[in-house]
């Protein structure tokens, strides 16, 4: 247990992640775009989502979605790009699911 865990719902953390899905489909224009703050961006999601790990406990979507968010980081070929977010969108729906079914 840590020192915010009385203060999320699920709810709360289904309303979190449905905020990340826009999240993550942000980077398809960025990159798109040429944002050259792209890598940042990306990092700093990184940070949130790894930052919220202890929220998420004992949830194979999340863990994917760590993983594959650190995937993007590593693409050498950016037609993989576009999947690789919609999987992680994917992923969110997936939790936001998961999140459903434990009751707060």
């Amino acid at each position: 247990m840590n020192d915010y865990e009385s203060y999320f719902s699920n709810v709360d953390l289904q309303k979190y992640f449905k905020d990340t899905i826009g999240k993550i489909f942000k980077i398809l224009p960025l990159q798109e775009d040429g944002c050259p703050t792209l890598n940042k961006y990306i990092q700093m999601l990184q940070i949130e989502l790894k930052g919220g790990k202890s929220f998420i406990v004992h949830n194979q979507h999340f863990l994917q979605l760590l993983f594959c968010i650190e995937g993007i980081t590593l693409l050498q070929d950016m037609s993989l790009l576009k999947p690789t977010v919609f999987k992680c969108i994917g992923l969110c729906e997936k939790i936001i699911h998961d999140l459903e079914v434990i009751k707060s």
